[in-house]
Formats: C-alpha cells, structure tokens, sequence
C-alpha cells in the first residue's frame, strides 16, 4: 500500500529553463554546468545543503575560490541563474493537488533552509503538501542513503509505501536500493500513469 507520494522539486515541480539560465551565467564569464559545479557540487556547497554552514559562510568560501564572483551577491546569482529563471509545471502542480486528497503528497528536495522558506512561501498556507523535506533539516543530501531514510521518517512512510520520482538517476537508484518505488522522471504523463497504476492498488 503507498501511504506517500514524494517529489523532487527542481527538475520535476520546478523546471528551469536552461537556455535564459545559461546566459545569465554567460554573463558572469561562466556555463552554467560549471557554475552549478563551481557553487553546489564539493564539500563547500554541500555543507550549505547539509544545513552546516550559512549563506554569507558559503559565499564567502564560493568567493575565495572563485575570482570571477568576488563582486556577486549570492543573492544576485541565486535570483539571476536559478530564479529568474525557473517556473513551476502548473500541470503537475494541479495533478499532485488531485491526488493530495487522496493520499499525502511531499516534497524532497536538496536545499539550504532559505530555498526552503521560499518554497513554502510560493506554495502558502493553502499547499497541497503534507512535508516539505529539505536536506538542511535532516543534515544529508541525496543520493545519501541516510537522506532517503531521513525522508520517510520525515513522511511517515516505509520504503514500500512511498512513491517517489526524481529527475536524476543517482537519486533514483540509491532510493531502489532502499526498497523505495522510485521513478526518473520522464514527464507528468508518465508520471500519471505510474502513479494511477500504483495507486489503483491501494485498498479502497
């Protein structure tokens, strides 16, 4: 039986749209794969996503190591690359809140605890999710498996009973090897599909 039913949000609720997010990078003399490895993908960007370190802590390193940023706001990069350009899938959003009456629906997502009040803020009291996870609150971020355990103890979920889908196969496989019903997001007709199936299961 799923008792829960888990999203990734940027790359699933969220999506951007990489052909404007790329040329806000080009701007600061960078690709945008580069800056998200420049800014997100070694112990200093983990330790904010980790909720370790602070914003201005992060930044000051992000800095340190990058000469290209030293005159950046991170808060003029973050709204630039990431927000600016990103939008929700109002599709997606409208189906998850059809099947949020039915059973919870959750986010999960790798973010630092400002993304996550901006999250709950966009969404506001009348939110159609149970949870927002964010790895700043349980102190691991995916594909840790410690994350994906943190997470169903955050939904009230065993593996079995949560449905979860990710856009990136890293976090889909560690979630498999857990037990979870994962799934690489392939679009919100597949993800309908999967979930109607699945769901059609549940004791009525």
């Amino acid at each position: 039986m799923i008792r829960a039913l888990v999203v990734d949000f940027d790359g699933v609720l969220r999506l951007l749209d990489k052909q404007a997010a790329e040329a806000a990078c080009n701007k600061m003399g960078f690709k945008l794969d580069e800056l998200n490895d420049t800014l997100w993908h070694d112990e200093i960007g983990k330790a904010l996503l980790r909720g370790t370190t602070t914003r201005d802590d992060w930044w000051k390193r992000v800095q340190a190591k990058d000469s290209r940023l030293k005159h950046e706001s991170h808060k003029r990069v973050m709204q630039s690359v990431y927000d600016n350009t990103s939008s929700i899938d109002t599709d997606l959003f409208a189906y998850l809140k059809t099947v949020s009456r039915t059973i919870p629906v959750s986010i999960f997502t790798n973010s630092d605890a400002e993304s996550k009040k901006a999250i709950l803020k966009k969404f506001g009291r009348g939110s159609p999710f149970a949870h927002v996870v964010a790895s700043s609150d349980i102190g691991h971020t995916k594909p840790d498996a410690q994350s994906f355990l943190e997470m169903l103890r955050s939904v009230g979920a065993s593996p079995h009973e949560c449905l979860y889908f990710d856009d990136k196969e890293s976090n889909v496989s560690a979630a498999l090897g857990l037990g979870i019903q994962a799934h690489l997001y392939a679009g919100i007709e597949d993800l309908k599909n999967i979930t109607q199936r699945i769901l059609s299961a549940n004791p009525s």
